[in-house]
């Protein structure tokens, strides 16, 4: 299926350029990897999630004595408000002693595949540099 062709395509391209680096663990360049890495998959868990069937009948005068059926991607603006959604909602992380991303508060739950990541705190483009 084009749909599961293009998720392994998707991953092996735009991994490829964080798979290749081999910062020290625990630095903020392997916690950055790591982070790019879980919210790549992320987005590529999105729109395939996103993803439904779509059918079209075939026969005469519309008898659908034949009927296909295909995944088809969703519309990229669903595509773009879920994930606006999920960096909303997005967890903080760090890299713990094991090297590996872990939540800052622990109160939270633990990130699915599906749940976006951040180490850093995004800048109030409301205010001006100094």
């Amino acid at each position: 299926d084009n749909v599961h062709y293009g998720y392994r395509f998707a991953r092996e391209f735009v991994d490829a350029r964080e798979r290749e680096k081999n910062y020290p663990r625990g630095s903020r360049e392997h916690s950055r990897t790591l982070m790019n890495l879980h919210n790549n998959e992320a987005g590529r868990q999105a729109v395939y999630n996103l993803a439904g069937v779509s059918c079209k009948c075939h026969g005469v005068s519309g008898s659908c004595s034949l009927k296909t059926c295909w995944l088809q991607l969703a519309d990229f603006r669903r595509v773009g408000e879920f994930l606006k959604e999920k960096y909303d909602s997005a967890a903080a992380m760090r890299v713990g002693r094991k090297g590996k991303l872990e939540l800052i508060d622990k109160r939270f739950n633990n990130p699915t595949p599906e749940d976006m990541v951040y180490i850093d705190p995004s800048p109030d483009y409301c205010l001006r540099n100094e």
